[in-house]
């Protein structure tokens, strides 16, 4: 609803829906009661009524009450979480709120439950000072509204919820995560440092070794003299910004990672770079080397060379095997090496486990806040193509797929449509070859999603035989892996949210599926309001019995059919059919029978016009056919013949054979007249002359137009 989407907060929201459904339904007023779980009890905290009545007793009083569960017509409504429509609250007797509301003369009474899932957050009421007879479709209509509004005060809290759980874990990550693992690693390592430095001084070689060896952090010394002469050479030619220098000519970097010398690793190293020995490390570690270390060791160099004996950073490593690891680096220059750089201690400490806990954490909560996110843009953007694509574009990118898109079912289940898309950069969009597929070339597939089952697929070339039809649609497709979920919209599968790798095989994470799910049911959720919305507006402009086009459509049909002719210069006919003697029929075999006969009246009457015709019934036994272009009055005469040859055969209607003749009357533009309500009215008369010429006939409003004709 728009309302929801212009609203900021559940009370401002709840004002103006209370204000928007009472003025379309031209009821007197209505009032919103919030849910005190704590207290188990109902309070009324919003009330909007017309400005012309006076309620103010009411007002105190309804605020004064409290009703808990099963009690009134709030508490019923809250204790079975349905909606209740009463055609006359005054005849009701066991209800609180009637003493109350009969004082007030009102009569009619709808209450609506606002609820998210199965939680009910509170209730609306509506009355009326008209009797209102039990309406089915506004009430279901009402009831879907009270879920959106559910819907929308739920999503509220929860993105407030999770705005402050996530400033909450951001400020614990930068104060606790790497502060508190580091620390304690780097205590150890300068304690080791310290005691081999000192036992070094002090000639202690067996200990040193003793400590060097059986270290659990990854040790080693190097000898990076050749290093030095190097950044000396720099320096004598003039070159004292190496950041600029190695900016330039980044291939120095190599240079200068080969030119080091490993003199010796101990266990704890050959473990971490999964050597056998320690004579596949001391022939140099630049093979170990990834782009991003060579970056921090580029950093290195430069602190080093500015005077530093100390530099740590976190970097990455490869292992012998390729693997690759998140490590602590520290460099120490020894003490009395400072000027030549012969004996340089390396340690590093394993924060691969870390990094990757620290890594799933910010991935959950980019996750979290991509889905409300999404939540929110089906209640900000009006648009729902434009929000459908900004949310697959955003669930794509975070998930790191290669196409993410929608599926919608349509023709009972039997065709599927891609009807959104988003595709990352070089990879080609298949939106267009994906259009009026038969479900049937999917049955496995269709079999999973409406069992509700999600399709998590790592690798294609492995599906097993029972999804042979899939397998080979996919593998055409190029897709390598695949997580398809089912959409749902009022516990109906909708259609189906889709995301492809053409890259790469790889399963998707749990913990990522269980939010994609939350999209796709915020996505359900949209495709449900719209088909609420679009029911609204059909109704709007649709007679209920018929499925005609109403007055207000007509009108409108109308005015368009006059601009056209006017543009064109030629003639537009109207056309007011009139049913002779149906009162006769209604009366003596009931007013169902007459439902009956109207509609099978307003099907042979669509059988006998075109498709750029307009047949509408305005009210009672009387439709209004729009004739928008014909080129002689003859055309509309013929027209008016095939109507009265049609409609002359029997209806059968509950066993009844039903003869019925209908008088026509007939207005032209611009012959008769230029204003669109004259030209209603001159038809209307025309009619009335068909009646008094003996019915089952059709009249001209000008006379010597009938002669000609």
């Amino acid at each position: 609803m728009r309302v929801l989407a212009e609203s900021s907060t559940p009370d401002e929201a709840i004002s103006k829906i209370l204000q928007t459904i009472s003025e379309s339904l031209e009821w007197t007023l209505g009032e919103f009661w919030t849910a005190d779980s704590k207290n188990n009890v109902l309070r009324c905290t919003e009330i909007w009524h017309k400005p012309s009545v006076n309620i103010s007793e009411y007002h105190t009083l309804t605020r004064q009450i409290l009703f808990s569960p099963g009690v009134g017509l709030p508490g019923i409504v809250y204790h079975s979480k349905k909606p209740v429509w009463i055609p006359d609250i005054a005849q009701t007797t066991y209800l609180h709120h009637a003493k109350i509301a009969t004082k007030e003369d009102f009569h009619g009474a709808i209450g609506i439950p606002i609820t998210y899932e199965n939680e009910i957050l509170g209730v609306f009421i509506f009355f009326s000072h008209k009797i209102q007879p039990h309406n089915k479709d506004l009430l279901m209509i009402l009831a879907s509204t009270g879920s959106m509004v559910g819907q929308f005060i739920k999503r509220i809290r929860a993105g407030n919820a999770l705005r402050q759980a996530y400033n909450n874990l951001e400020m614990k990550i930068k104060k606790r995560t790497s502060a508190l693992v580091q620390a304690n690693k780097k205590l150890q390592v300068k304690i080791i440092e310290r005691k081999l430095a000192e036992d070094a001084l002090n000639a202690s070689e067996a200990r040193y070794r003793g400590l060097f060896e059986n270290s659990p952090v990854s040790l080693w010394e190097e000898d990076s003299s050749a290093v030095k002469t190097y950044i000396n050479h720099l320096r004598a030619a003039g070159i004292n910004d190496l950041n600029t220098y190695f900016d330039n000519y980044p291939e120095e970097i190599y240079k200068c990672v080969a030119m080091m010398k490993v003199l010796d690793v101990n266990k704890a190293t050959l473990k971490m770079y999964e050597a056998t020995s320690k004579e596949q490390l001391l022939t140099g570690l630049a093979h170990t080397f990834d782009k991003e270390s060579f970056l921090v060791y580029r950093q290195a160099l430069v602190a080093l060379s500015e005077g530093q004996t100390l530099f740590e950073a976190e970097a990455t490593t490869r292992t012998l095997r390729g693997t690759k690891n998140y490590v602590y680096l520290r460099l120490s220059i020894a003490p009395g090496y400072e000027h030549t750089w012969e004996k340089i201690f390396v340690s590093l400490t394993d924060i691969t486990a870390h990094k990757q806990t620290e890594n799933a954490l910010r991935r959950r909560i980019d996750f979290e806040k991509t889905v409300a996110s999404i939540s929110t843009k089906f209640l900000v953007i009006s648009d729902f193509n434009n929000a459908v694509f900004k949310s697959l574009a955003d669930a794509g990118q975070l998930s790191k797929a290669s196409r993410t898109y929608l599926f919608q079912i349509h023709d009972n289940g039997n065709i599927v449509n891609n009807t959104h898309e988003w595709c990352n950069e070089g990879v080609n969009p298949r939106i267009q070859l994906r259009q009026n597929l038969s479900s049937a070339t999917y049955p496995w597939l269709m079999e999973n999603l409406h069992a509700g089952n999600i399709i998590h697929i790592a690798d294609v070339s492995k599906m097993s035989s029972e999804a042979a039809a899939e397998k080979n649609e996919f593998e055409k497709e190029g897709i390598k892996s695949l997580l398809i979920l089912p959409v749902y919209a009022e516990n109906e599968l909708a259609g189906y949210v889709g995301f492809e790798n053409v890259v790469s095989i790889g399963p998707w994470h749990e913990e990522d599926i269980a939010r994609l799910r939350i999209m796709a049911e915020i996505i359900g959720n949209a495709i449900a309001r719209k088909k609420s919305e679009a029911l609204i507006t059909h109704m709007a402009y649709h007679d209920p019995l018929t499925n005609l086009p109403n007055r207000n459509l007509f009108q409108d049909r109308l005015q368009g059919a006059i601009v056209h002719a006017k543009r064109t210069g030629k003639i537009m006919a109207l056309m007011v059919i009139d049913l002779d003697n149906f009162k006769t029929i209604n009366d003596s075999l009931g007013h169902h029978a007459g439902d009956l006969l109207l509609l099978a009246v307003a099907e042979r009457l669509t059988k006998c016009v075109r498709e750029s015709d307009t047949i509408s019934r305005t009210g009672g036994d009387e439709f209004i056919l729009i004739l928008p272009e014909i080129v002689y009055p003859i055309n509309a005469a013929i027209v008016a013949n095939k109507i009265l040859d049609t409609l002359s055969n029997p209806f059968l209607v509950e066993g009844h054979e039903l003869n019925i003749t209908v008088s026509i009357g007939i207005s032209l533009y611009p012959v008769d007249t230029s204003d669109r309500d004259d030209l209603i009215k001159k038809a209307d008369i025309a009619m009335y002359l068909s009646k008094e010429h003996g019915k089952n006939t059709y009249r001209f409003y000008k006379s010597d137009m009938n002669t000609h004709v």
